[in-house]
Order: C-alpha cells, then sequence, then structure tokens
C-alpha cells in the first residue's frame, strides 16, 4: 500500500512537469469564444491614481510612492453553467478544464496552491501527451 502510494505521488510529480492544467486569464474572454456574450457589463476598465502621503520627513519614502496607479479590471456579470467548484480555497474550474485566475487568484498564486494540480484528469492528459 506504501508503495502504491509512492509510486502515485511521483508519477504524479512528473507528469505536472510535462502537463499543467489550462488557465482562464479573463472569463469574458472565454465567455465569446464559448458562448454568444452571455454577460452584462457594469463598468469599463478604469486607472485610479493615488495620492503620495503626506509626511513630516522632507522626502516621502520610496515604498510609498510605488504603485501609486492602479488599473480596476472591467466589471461585468456572467452566467456560468456547468462549472465547479474545488478544494478549500474555492477554485472556479470551467467547463473545458481550465481554471479561471481572474476570480480570486493571478497565476503565480494559482500555480502554487494544492488544488490546481490534485485534480488533473489523467484521460486529459494522455490525450494532450499523444498530441504532441
Amino acid at each position: 500500500m506504501a508503495k502504491r502510494i509512492l509510486l502515485q505521488g511521483l508519477c504524479r510529480s512528473l507528469l505536472l512537469r510535462i502537463y499543467r492544467p489550462p488557465i482562464c486569464h479573463q472569463i469574458k474572454i472565454w465567455l465569446t469564444s464559448h458562448f454568444d456574450n452571455n454577460y452584462e457589463m457594469i463598468s469599463t476598465a478604469q486607472v485610479i491614481y493615488k495620492q503620495p502621503p503626506k509626511t513630516l520627513e522632507a522626502k516621502v519614502y520610496h515604498q510609498f510612492l510605488k504603485e501609486l496607479e492602479y488599473e480596476v479590471p472591467d466589471r461585468y456579470l456572467a452566467r456560468l453553467e456547468n462549472v465547479r467548484l474545488i478544494g478549500k480555497d474555492g477554485l472556479l474550474v470551467l467547463p473545458d478544464g481550465s481554471y479561471a485566475v481572474e476570480v480570486a487568484w493571478n497565476q503565480g498564486h494559482l500555480e502554487f496552491l494544492p488544488d490546481y494540480y490534485n485534480r488533473l484528469h489523467f484521460n486529459q492528459l494522455k490525450s494532450n501527451l499523444k498530441k504532441n
């Protein structure tokens, strides 16, 4: 039993080097490629500018001058069918098996979450390996 678990872990780690589940960066674009604009725009993207902090010092510390502008992405309401929420972090998996990062994660955060890797579909993996 222990050998089988060890072997499964080794196989999974080797396969992860070959295949990573797809990532969807913008659900709006995914929707337009799979359905006919199944979303309602709430607001378009805009840039917010912050003022540097006021200080008693002669100069503002350089860390406070970073990221004085922030781009707020488009806000829209989308109807998604046949999606899954998985793991304790609530990762959103779209019907084609891609993971949505727009919801709460960026790609760097997603790739460190164990649920991103634990949900590999090995049949899908085999078909992707045969294509390459």
